[in-house]
């Protein structure tokens, strides 16, 4: 990037998901090079915060819901980096593996179990293929 020319930014593809930043998805801005980075921190900081509302949430419900235990709590923060890291949106495509290896959890059994209560109790939607290179759908629901 130069200084002085002017830039056209279009919005990623996570703004769409958010109300906030619904109208953005189909504006072309056009910005300087300073307003670039501006644009960019702002963004950055934008994420950050809506993954730290998301663990508020989270904590909220985790105080009151006796149906959790710490699996549950280390595969659904599993789960929501991965979230972060797709740039929040949905689905991600995870494996079992990959879940299980993060989260710490070494039976399959206790994966599989965590995975379908989180299911129940309203906190993912989760739709399992059975192609360990594609990997299942999981929603965050918010």
């Amino acid at each position: 990037m130069q200084k002085g020319r002017r830039y056209t930014l279009l919005p990623a593809r996570w703004c769409r998901e958010n109300t906030k930043w619904r109208m953005l998805s189909t504006l072309y801005l056009v910005l300087t090079y300073n307003e670039f980075y501006k644009v960019h921190i702002e963004r950055e900081k934008f994420l950050v915060n809506l993954l730290l509302e998301h663990i508020k949430c989270l904590y909220q419900k985790l105080s009151q819901d006796n149906r959790l235990h710490s699996t549950h709590v280390s595969l659904y923060l599993c789960l929501l980096i991965m979230w972060e890291q797709n740039s929040f949106s949905n689905p991600l495509l995870v494996t079992r593996k990959e879940l299980m290896k993060i989260s710490k959890i070494g039976s399959n059994a206790t994966y599989h179990k965590c995975i379908r209560q989180l299911e129940e109790f309203g906190y993912i939607k989760y739709t399992p293929r059975y192609n360990s290179f594609i990997g299942s759908s999981v929603y965050i629901l918010r």
